[in-house]
């Protein structure tokens, strides 16, 4: 891993990786009216400067991660491509599950059904795993930082969506975030 690796577009570029990202997270909700609407509105304004500040931090991390890698070569060497390669195929699989229970909920009620039944955040929770696959697969630590930066902002955006959530669901929504952990095994 290096902190900036040498620049260079080339056909088994990074960013590979960024438009199987978008074409899987813009593509898929584009075939269910409204979807992508709803996926992509955040559950509040972000008023003060803090939250603010936090939500252009959460903005600007997720996007080194995913178009930082357009101009890294994909090291293809064991130590990084298999471990890389597994955990953003793995990532990619589970959003593409998570983004089918989400399309296919009726826009007024909560998601629920599919992989939602073992996580209440899965598109959250595997994007995760797919960006420390990017790292690796592109060999970057800066790539590696800002994902972990994301995440860290990610999750107090998600805190507000839970809280959006009780208010328009109410009770279903409170049982529901008893029986399901946020984000993976466990109540975390």
């Amino acid at each position: 891993m290096e902190i900036f690796p040498k620049i260079s577009i080339v056909l088994s570029g990074g960013w590979i990786f960024t438009v199987i990202y978008l074409l899987v997270n813009i593509g898929l909700p584009l075939f269910k009216k409204g979807s992508l609407k709803r996926l992509l509105t955040p559950s509040k304004q972000y008023t003060s400067f803090n939250e603010k500040i936090f939500y252009v931090f959460s903005k600007l991390s997720w996007f080194v991660t995913l178009f930082l890698p357009i101009i890294y070569p994909v090291k293809i060497n064991f130590s990084n491509f298999i471990p890389g390669i597994i955990l953003y195929t793995i990532g990619t699989l589970f959003t593409i599950f998570s983004l089918h229970s989400y399309t296919n909920t009726p826009l007024n009620q909560p998601v629920k059904k599919g992989i939602y039944q073992f996580s209440r955040n899965p598109i959250y929770a595997f994007y995760n795993i797919l960006g420390f696959g990017i790292a690796i697969l592109i060999g970057s630590w800066i790539i590696l930082v800002f994902h972990i930066i994301e995440i860290f902002t990610c999750h107090f955006m998600v805190l507000d969506e839970e809280k959006y959530c009780i208010e328009k669901y109410g009770y279903e929504y409170k049982t529901y975030m008893q029986k399901v952990p946020r984000y993976y095994f466990g109540k975390i």
